[in-house]
């Protein structure tokens, strides 16, 4: 579950923590010039408790979504070098830029990534999990980036500490689900079920997905449900 939230930290924009109140912050869009604000909230803190996206809840559970601008929809996940700004430009020339504008700003940010970063990174990984918690009204509804997110999730387990890979595998499993594939999902809940010494929160979520593979009409389903306390 560790490994979930720190992973994030590869992404460029942490918020410092300085007090409550929501700032405007300016930026400038580094392909066109443009200048825009946006509100941030600096400080934000959690009830220790997580929705079925495992997001956690808290008072920035949709607040500092990264930077988009305005014109030209670029999502400012990154301080850019100058080779890649060049990239970036020829990528936001192609039909695959122009027809993802109106996805989640994190799938566009995604496919800007895969475009002009390493293959072995996980900020691709870590673009869409961001996106499941942050922007969950045009991810979680979206198959689209939900594939993108299982294809991105398979390929790095191998990386997850051991501690965490129940978790991991559990957030899979949902997705999975989500997505109608419960022939893949079933087996990622059983090996997180087996897993040794299981923590209260990891056995309650198990459970909670498998009632929403069991009956799709279950609370559940939903990404922004409450994991129950146990």
């Amino acid at each position: 579950m560790k490994w979930l939230l720190t992973c994030l930290c590869v992404l460029i924009f942490p918020v410092p923590a300085l007090s409550d109140e929501p700032e405007q912050q300016s930026r400038t869009c580094p392909v066109g010039g443009e200048t825009f604000r946006r509100e941030v909230v600096p400080n934000c803190t959690e009830t220790g408790k997580y929705r079925m996206s495992l997001a956690a809840l808290g008072t920035c559970e949709t607040a500092n979504l990264i930077p988009q601008c305005p014109a030209n929809f670029l999502p400012l996940y990154k301080d850019f070098s100058d080779q890649e700004l060049e990239n970036v430009r020829e990528f936001m020339r192609f039909e695959t830029y122009d027809s993802a504008v109106d996805q989640s700003r994190y799938y566009l940010a995604y496919l800007v990534e895969r475009y002009i970063g390493q293959p072995d990174s996980l900020i691709g990984f870590s673009l869409l999990l961001e996106g499941l918690w942050k922007d969950p009204d045009h991810s979680w509804n979206d198959p689209v980036y939900l594939d993108a997110f299982t294809f991105e999730a398979t390929g790095i387990q191998t990386r997850v500490p051991p501690q965490d890979l129940p978790f991991y595998q559990a957030m899979l499993a949902f997705v999975y689900i989500k997505l109608a594939q419960p022939d893949k999902a079933l087996p990622l809940l059983q090996t997180a079920s087996q897993a040794p010494d299981a923590l209260p929160l990891l056995t309650a979520y198990i459970t909670s997905i498998k009632q929403c593979a069991n009956d799709p009409a279950s609370p559940f389903c939903n990404p922004m449900t409450v994991i129950p306390a146990n």
